[in-house]
């Protein structure tokens, strides 16, 4: 494997050279521009609409950019590889964007390094692991192989590094090795999809609590609903551009703004 995907490709056009709006670095990068764009765009207004302070906007541009880098970690694993590369009926264990909430939520060197953004770091994850809406109470494993996250790929050690950039963190952890996940504890893996996934879940429920206040559930609400619109935009206008220098998604959110 030599780079990691975010997307298929048209490999008759371009070999064994991916165009960048395939490639997970461009993507997760363009998700977090398009974040920030939107954040910028719509952002006051959305908080006015919403009866929330203007003081909140700060914290609001951190949460959205962090939701937007963390939603497509999960595409490191080999099942999400393999689909969009050679395999595309296969079966993944679990889809990518929850193996995302459990990467930041579970390893601790990866939680440990996000602990900046405790104070929002439910919201980040929530959204994040909402923005395909697919993921609820009754998620659970498929009957499926047990996955590699390709998370000593320099790649994913890249995202990390910008992620850190953006949001103003400490130096990420560095993977050694990667991360097996198995299906159950009975078989071998770092961890069990299973297990861990109940317990995730169980969790989340037991924090439902801290948005008991309609102001919290509001600001949540923006930000599931933006960080699925910068996917969208991101994932569009990048495909129509292909490469980097063709477009730019801090250019074009607040043009579609301004013609909305």
């Amino acid at each position: 494997m030599n780079r990691l995907l975010a997307k298929s490709y048209d490999r008759h056009k371009h070999g064994n050279t991916p165009p960048d709006y395939a490639l997970l670095t461009q993507h997760s990068r363009d998700v977090a521009m398009a974040c920030d764009a939107l954040a910028r765009a719509v952002g006051p207004l959305a908080l006015l609409n919403a009866d929330l302070s203007p003081a909140l906007f700060a914290r609001f541009c951190l949460t959205l950019r962090a939701n937007g880098w963390i939603q497509d970690l999960g595409k490191a694993s080999n099942h999400f590889q393999e689909m969009v590369t050679s395999q595309p009926q296969i079966k993944q264990l679990m889809r990518h964007e929850t193996i995302s909430g459990l990467l930041v939520c579970l390893d601790e060197r990866l939680r440990q390094w996000l602990s900046p953004l405790s104070e929002t770091f439910l919201m980040v994850v929530w959204g994040a692991m909402g923005h395909h809406r697919k993921f609820d109470e009754c998620t659970r494993p498929e009957q499926s192989a047990t996955l590699t996250v390709h998370v000593a790929h320099p790649d994913f050690t890249t995202i990390l590094s910008e992620m850190s950039a953006d949001l103003g963190l400490e130096t990420p952890p560095r993977f050694e090795r990667n991360l097996v996940i198995a299906r159950t504890s009975k078989e071998p893996g770092d961890w069990a999809a299973r297990e861990a996934l109940r317990d995730l879940q169980d969790d989340f429920t037991e924090h439902e609590i801290d948005f008991a206040g309609d102001e919290e559930r509001r600001l949540l609400a923006i930000i599931k609903g933006l960080g699925i619109a910068a996917d969208v935009a991101a994932s569009a206008v990048a495909a129509r551009g292909q490469w980097a220098t063709n477009y730019s998604l801090a250019a074009y959110v607040p043009e579609v703004w301004r013609l909305g």
